[in-house]
């Protein structure tokens, strides 16, 4: 099972950089091999500034998750945008109880003014923060699954630079 469940995220991300590479008028076929990496447990595929790295055992990327606290979390995806700072965390095996207080750790970070939903089926949650930058987290309660994305204040890639340097 966990053979066929990596086979498939290699296709998918394969396939997603295929398209990218073709509406960017590229040669695929000579583009693939620089910007695919495949290990024993992840798969990481690069383009330009960003990556999307897909796998089993795969780090909290503390590096552009500013302010977003490190939950206990089985990582499956990371997909970051260096250029822009962006950075969101697809994850598995959270529990409920988890995820509730998850969305209060954020909340004292300093996230708020967004969207705030929960019910028997999932949490939702997204705030910005007092510089503008934007926190989300969603998490479906039947699977234990989410994604945790972050975004700095537009126009601020330089400021995220200072921020990474400072922690």
């Amino acid at each position: 099972m966990k053979n066929i469940r990596f086979i498939f995220i290699a296709a998918v991300l394969s396939c997603c950089l295929i398209m990218v590479s073709a509406c960017k008028g590229k040669t695929v076929e000579n583009s693939i091999p620089d910007k695919v990496k495949i290990n024993n447990d992840s798969i990481t595929v690069n383009e330009g500034s960003s990556e999307i790295k897909a796998g089993e055992s795969l780090k909290w990327p503390g590096d552009l998750m500013i302010n977003i606290p490190e939950p206990k979390i089985k990582i499956t995806a990371v997909l970051k945008d260096d250029k822009k700072g962006q950075c969101t965390v697809v994850f598995a095996e959270l529990s409920n109880d988890d995820a509730k207080a998850y969305t209060a750790k954020l909340k004292s970070n300093g996230y708020s003014g967004g969207m705030e939903l929960s019910d028997e089926n999932s949490i939702l949650f997204s705030g910005i923060d007092g510089k503008g930058s934007q926190a989300c987290f969603a998490y479906n309660t039947a699977t234990k699954e989410g994604s945790i994305s972050y975004e700095p204040k537009a126009g601020t890639e330089s400021d995220n630079s200072t921020e990474k340097s400072e922690n």
